[in-house]
């Protein structure tokens, strides 16, 4: 939580929190962040379940605002626990800028050193910030369900680094101003006011900059299209890095970028990228090959759209690291590299 001064406005960074609303006293043993969830009436127990904290019952909705004000809670302690119990840092974007708003990230210890490889964890679209898939997982389920807890620990246990994106968070407000009649604004965030934007600050100026040999990603819902912007933009000595990408009930369709994916890149779609879907199967089992999205779509293993990530994580991680290669269906070309 920064405050910054830029013209007549104070700016409040809202990366770490948004607007938060007062309560009782809470124990002093209880960060920032748990006492502005237990302001709100509520509290995670050992397994991460929401529950009342007076009656002990897990959460149930009762109103759309009442909802929203848990959600704004929430997204901070999660990116608080991610940086307290895996050692995590936030690095700010852009960088070098002490006088714009801010968008914040969350990079394991030595995701920004390391040779070896890293994991890019890109969120699908909404009002949801670094660190969570699903804030409805979160809320009903449990923090491990909906938030990126469960993928950053299969990562550090098959040795790869972290890079936590935070693609909606686009913009800046201006809360207070010299003049009482003024309206709080909203200013954009350079190079990172859109989620495609962000996405290829993170490339160009963060991985790029960075020593490592191998990249993947692993994209959910929006996130999917967010990624193939990224192919659409990349250049040819990027996929010396970019090795392969999942996606997870991906929204992305190949002709939304048919005037910027020569046949090169098609057909690196083909064979290094995959797309988890809704189906009642098992998990990797081989739908189809569909000229739509370019790539081959196998089952996630649920019913549910915001499950699939989590569902994916064994079959994901075996995507990655080559094990697991489902029949695919080569695309007109030569099947040449880039």
């Amino acid at each position: 939580y920064q405050r910054r001064v830029h013209g007549n406005h104070t700016y409040t960074h809202t990366a770490m929190s948004s607007r938060f609303f007062a309560g009782g006293a809470p124990p002093p043993s209880q960060s920032r962040y748990q006492q502005q969830l237990a302001s709100l009436g509520f509290h995670f127990d050992a397994l991460g379940v929401l529950r009342d904290v007076r009656t002990g019952e897990k959460y149930s909705k009762t109103s759309d605002e009442r909802e929203a004000r848990l959600v704004q809670a929430i997204m901070p302690l999660v990116q608080e626990k991610i940086v307290i119990d895996y050692g995590f840092r936030q690095l700010y974007l852009p960088l070098d800028c002490d006088e714009e708003p801010r968008v914040n990230i969350l990079v394991s210890p030595n995701a920004l050193t390391t040779t070896g490889k890293v994991l890019v964890l890109l969120q699908g679209s909404g009002d949801i910030r670094a660190g969570m898939w699903s804030r409805q997982l979160v809320l009903n389920n449990s923090i491990r369900e909906g938030s990126m807890i469960p993928y950053i620990e299969r990562a550090r246990n098959e040795g790869y680094e972290v890079v936590i994106c935070n693609p909606n968070l686009n913009e800046g407000k201006f809360e207070e101003s010299d003049d009482p009649d003024d309206e709080p604004a909203l200013f954009p965030i350079p190079e990172n006011d859109s989620p495609r934007n962000h996405l290829m600050y993170v490339w160009n100026h963060v991985l790029m900059k960075a020593p490592c040999s191998e990249v993947y990603i692993m994209a959910h819902s929006f996130g999917g299209q967010t990624s193939f912007h990224l192919i659409a933009e990349a250049r040819p000595d990027d996929f010396q890095r970019l090795k392969r990408i999942a996606f997870s009930d991906s929204t992305h369709q190949l002709h939304m970028f048919r005037n910027k994916l020569n046949q090169q890149k098609r057909d690196w779609i083909a064979r290094n990228t995959l797309n988890f879907v809704v189906s009642a199967l098992p998990v990797g089992q081989r739908l189809h090959f569909t000229l739509v999205e370019g790539c081959c779509v196998v089952s996630a293993g649920t019913l549910h759209h915001q499950s699939t990530t989590n569902c994916a994580i064994d079959t994901a991680f075996r995507f990655f690291s080559g094990e697991f290669v489902p029949e695919s269906q080569d695309m007109d070309g030569d099947g040449e590299g880039l």
